[in-house]
């Protein structure tokens, strides 16, 4: 248990030192050096049987780990990490076996902060379609921010739901929504990161008119 949660609080430290965008590569270099402490700790989380606190702590080190596995390692073996601890407790994950019992053993802010992460780590990996329990998972974890008035995990999962819409399919007029949602709630809370990406992706929508079905722009 403590190599988990030392790992863990390295993990969330890094995090920490990404969004402040102090020395990011020296970061990444760092936390690569301990991918062997990391799977050991993740398959710890997700050992049978269900145990709350040890899929809280895995579920709290994929939310600190995911920037760690979109940038520097593997983004597939991020979702399917993610996914794996997901579908333990989470009702909504196709195939899991999470029920509303066990979805109770996980603080809410943690299960929030992992459906949000769970779809981050597709956004910019080129997997495909992200699957239909996603869009679920997501509106419940905005509206978890909105009852907490979390402007800032709010706009956070709202970013991932505009994902979602955009990599389903399902874009147009409710995406658009949803990304300008997202660069409200960022502005509020004063998150750079996440306006800037809401608004990149709209200025992007816009574009799609002009281009034709081979991608070409016309």
């Amino acid at each position: 248990m403590q190599v988990q949660a030392w790992i863990a609080n390295l993990f969330h430290a890094a995090e920490h030192a990404w969004s402040q965008r102090a020395g990011v590569g020296a970061v990444l270099d760092r936390l690569h050096a301990e991918l062997g402490n990391l799977r050991h700790a993740l398959e710890w989380a997700s050992q049978e049987p269900v145990d709350g606190a040890r899929v809280t702590l895995g579920l709290r080190l994929c939310a600190a780990s995911a920037s760690y596995w979109r940038l520097r390692h593997d983004y597939y073996e991020g979702a399917l990490v993610i996914d794996r601890l997901l579908g333990m407790v989470d009702p909504w994950v196709t195939r899991g076996a999470g029920t509303p019992a066990s979805q109770a053993m996980i603080p809410a802010d943690v299960l929030a902060s992992a459906r949000t992460q769970a779809m981050r780590v597709r956004a910019v990996s080129g997997m495909g379609k992200p699957p239909v329990w996603m869009r679920p998972i997501l509106e419940e974890a905005i509206a978890f921010y909105r009852t907490t008035r979390d402007r800032k995990g709010e706009g956070r999962a709202l970013l991932q739901l505009g994902n979602y819409l955009d990599m389903r399919g399902d874009g147009g007029d409710e995406m658009i929504v949803t990304f300008r949602a997202a660069a409200q709630a960022a502005t509020e809370a004063d998150d750079g990161v996440t306006r800037a990406f809401a608004l990149c992706n709209i200025a992007y929508a816009d574009l799609e008119p002009a281009r034709d079905r081979s991608g070409r722009s016309i």
